[in-house]
């Protein structure tokens, strides 16, 4: 549904666009037989009229990070105008928080100023915050840009299904579009071909399965079909795996240390750590503390109780290595989970600190007898 100049209001325009803040990675269906246009056209016999693969992944990333630039520049203004403002107000210090406006520009696109802030980090444009805001009156449109491009592959990771792959002009287009996009993930396909083999499957045909081996044949150094490129996409940004305790630290960043040293725990560990958080829970990709406590909150039964108050993180010392001790850290109820996100360093254990509500405040029923 997306078409060229989307982020101007062409096609669905930025309604389309908009779609996209609800899914973790994008999955991009591309013809990669070139029997398309961009426009969703046939493309005609003659060579010089196929479609190009590779031209179709450029504007469809462009159009992407033209919307999230466009929308942010024309933020600026109002983000150093307010800027200007809580610089010269009577009421700031030098202790005061550098304000986060510009990376509220950010949340709309469902992520947390953490996420943004990231983005900005790996960018190259400060190490902190307040590094970083000191610097913002002075950034270019360039910078913006190398902003956004790091922001659109963190928060919307593409993979490329390169489907039509049975076709013979297919390995061509396929060939030349990975060599333009060596980083990108990409998985061949044939939809038509694996939903004809499902359909004969579901008859009762059992060589089924042969109509796919055109493509298998084709690539035999790496998994093809629909869902493979759906593990691949799910594998872009993966779900964190959380273990909820109402627990101390100690059991579990026991259990923690060990396995970020590559060690194996001895049994009295593993037990220890298993009887203090013996339930997992998947956490979208970009969740937040305060995402992990509702979760644990609203299990069945409930896993922690009353509400957030505080959160700590328990990570690796700053050398690292075996022996190292651990540092324990107040953090923002929406700094991030994923350890990629906290400074370089790898969360061993996360303590959420919550007050503890009574029975009737729970909902619980209430024994109101004469006693």
């Amino acid at each position: 549904g997306l078409v060229p100049g989307a982020f101007q209001g062409a096609g669905k325009g930025n309604a389309f666009l908009n779609d996209l803040c609800d899914a973790d990675t994008l999955i991009h269906v591309i013809d990669a037989s070139g029997t398309t246009l961009s426009d969703g056209a046939a493309a005609g016999a003659d060579a010089d009229a196929q479609g190009d693969p590779t031209a179709d992944v450029e504007w469809v990333q462009l159009e992407l990070h033209l919307w999230i630039y466009s929308n942010v520049r024309a933020k600026m203004p109002s983000v150093l105008r307010k800027l200007a403002r809580m610089r010269h107000g009577a009421r700031l210090s030098s202790s005061d928080e550098p304000s986060d406006y510009f990376l509220q520009l950010f949340v709309g696109y469902h992520c947390t100023t953490s996420f943004a802030f990231e983005a900005v980090r790996r960018a190259g444009f400060g190490r902190t915050w307040g590094e970083a805001v000191r610097a913002l009156p002075r950034w270019t449109a360039a910078n913006l840009h190398a902003i956004v491009a790091t922001f659109c592959a963190m928060r919307f990771p593409c993979l490329l299904a390169l489907n039509k792959a049975d076709m013979d002009t297919a390995a061509a287009h396929i060939a030349k579009l990975r060599g333009a996009y060596p980083q990108a993930r990409s998985t061949v396909l044939c939809a038509k071909a694996e939903y004809e083999a499902f359909k004969r499957a579901k008859a009762g045909d059992t060589a089924a399965a042969a109509a796919l081996e055109g493509v298998a044949t084709r690539y035999p150094a790496e998994l093809t079909g629909a869902r493979a490129a759906l593990n691949a996409a799910v594998a872009l940004r993966p779900p964190l795996y959380a273990f909820p305790t109402t627990d101390s630290f100690d059991a579990v960043a026991r259990m923690a240390m060990c396995r970020a040293e590559g060690g194996a725990p001895s049994l009295e560990v593993l037990e220890a750590a298993r009887a203090a958080a013996p339930l997992a829970v998947a956490m979208r990709p970009g969740s937040t503390a305060e995402d992990l406590f509702q979760a644990a909150k609203h299990e069945h039964p409930p896993l922690l109780e009353g509400d957030l108050v505080r959160v700590e993180v328990l990570s690796a010392g700053s050398e690292g290595g075996a022996g190292q001790a651990c540092q324990r850290r107040a953090v923002p109820r929406d700094a991030l989970l994923s350890g990629q996100f906290c400074g370089g360093k790898q969360p061993l254990a996360v303590r959420l600190v919550a007050t503890r509500r009574s029975r009737w405040q729970r909902g619980a029923a209430v024994d109101c007898g004469p006693q």
